[in-house]
C-alpha cells in the first residue's frame, strides 16, 4: 500500500504543478482492492502500470485504471479507490489593515488550505508583499490577492505638490494640495 501510495503521490505531484508546494495525502480506503492487485501481480516479470491521462480531476476519491502488465502485455486491468487531499500555502492578514498602511512580512501568516477552497491567484510568497502597501481595508484572517495591494504611492492626499506643465516654449508651475 505504502508503494502504490508514493507512486500516486509523486504521480500527481508531476501532473499537477500546484501540488508541488502542496500538503498532499494520498489514502486507499479500499485495502482489499490492493489484495486483488497484489495477487494480480503473483509470478516472474509481472508490473502494474496506471495511465491518468485522461483524468481532468484528481482531488478528492477518484477511480484510477490499473493495469497488470507481463512481458510486455496487459493481462488484467483493475479500478483502483484513493483519495486524495491537497492543501496548499496560503497568506492570511494578520490583523486589520487600514487603506494606505505599508506591508511588512509581518503583515501575514501562512496557512494551509485545501486546494478546492483556494481563490484562484492567491497570494503564497511573503516576498510579494514586503513593501506594498493596502490598496483598500484588508479585514483579519482575509485571503492576501494581488488585487489587495499596490505600490507605494508617489503622493499621498493633503500632501503639497509642485504641478508642472512643459510647453515647446513654456513652462508653468503651480503649487498646491492633493
Amino acid at each position: 500500500a505504502d508503494l502504490v501510495q508514493t507512486q500516486l503521490l509523486d504521480l500527481l505531484k508531476a501532473r499537477l504543478p500546484q501540488l508541488r508546494q502542496a500538503q498532499t495525502q494520498v489514502t486507499l480506503p479500499f485495502p482489499g482492492q490492493l489484495k486483488v492487485i497484489a495477487e494480480d501481480l503473483q509470478g516472474e516479470g509481472r508490473s502494474w502500470t496506471w495511465d491518468i491521462s485522461g483524468q481532468s480531476n484528481l482531488l478528492g476519491t477518484v477511480a484510477l485504471p490499473i493495469q497488470i502488465v507481463d512481458q510486455g502485455r496487459v493481462v488484467a486491468s483493475r479500478i483502483l479507490t484513493a483519495r486524495v487531499q491537497a492543501r496548499v500555502p496560503v497568506l492570511l492578514a494578520r490583523s486589520n489593515v487600514s487603506k494606505g498602511q505599508a506591508l511588512q512580512s509581518d503583515a501575514v501568516r501562512m496557512e494551509y488550505f485545501p486546494v478546492a477552497k483556494v481563490p484562484y491567484q492567491a497570494l503564497t510568497d511573503v516576498a510579494a508583499i514586503s513593501g506594498k502597501v493596502a490598496r483598500g481595508a484588508i479585514a483579519k484572517g482575509s485571503i492576501m490577492m494581488p488585487w489587495m495591494i499596490g505600490g507605494q504611492p508617489l503622493v499621498y492626499q493633503s500632501d503639497r505638490v509642485d504641478i508642472m506643465v512643459k510647453g515647446q516654449s513654456f513652462l508653468l508651475k503651480v503649487k498646491g494640495i492633493a
